[in-house]
């Protein structure tokens, strides 16, 4: 809303994102169809001033809290440096990171697809914990941005930022 208040008055602001959804949800509920199937036809037919002109993506995050749900917040991994310790811990987290960089690559290449000419702005993620959950910080910043010396040198945000490059969309 608060983007589509700064955009000249007429402008039709489509919001597709569905809370909670994993990347992999984004696709299997069909939410990236409904986007796919409305740039085709928008930007297919006649008027030029019916395309879709710009499309945002931020996705990642839900992807790391069956983590912090189901394993930090009940204490199985309750701090950082146990967590790094315990393999199941380190798996679950590395579960999350192999299985989101695919997705990524997949939806990005879909909407590609659609119309390679397609203005896309696909958005880094913020650290839900800093501040007010400092406590749950480190697991924050180490899905988010990795942290080197240990089995995640990379993070989510290196996997977006990646993939915005590989892509060439604005980041």
């Amino acid at each position: 809303p608060l983007v589509h208040a700064t955009l000249p008055a007429g402008t039709r602001l489509l919001n597709l994102g569905h809370s909670g959804d994993t990347s992999g949800e984004l696709m299997r509920h069909g939410h990236l169809d409904i986007a796919l199937a409305e740039i085709s036809r928008r930007n297919g037919d006649v008027d030029p001033g019916n395309d879709v002109v710009l499309v945002t993506l931020e996705i990642g995050g839900n992807d790391l809290l069956d983590l912090f749900f189901g394993y930090v917040l009940p204490g199985i991994c309750p701090t950082l440096v146990e967590s790094l310790q315990k393999e199941e811990c380190v798996g679950i987290l590395r579960d999350a990171l192999d299985g989101f960089g695919p997705n990524l690559k997949q939806i990005m290449d879909r909407l590609h697809a659609a119309d390679p000419e397609l203005n896309l702005v696909l958005m880094t993620l913020y650290n839900p914990f800093s501040g007010a959950f400092s406590a749950l910080d480190p697991f924050g910043e180490l899905s988010l941005e990795g942290m080197p010396a240990t089995p995640f040198p990379e993070g989510v945000n290196d996997l977006i930022r990646a993939q915005a490059q590989t892509s060439g969309v604005t980041l």
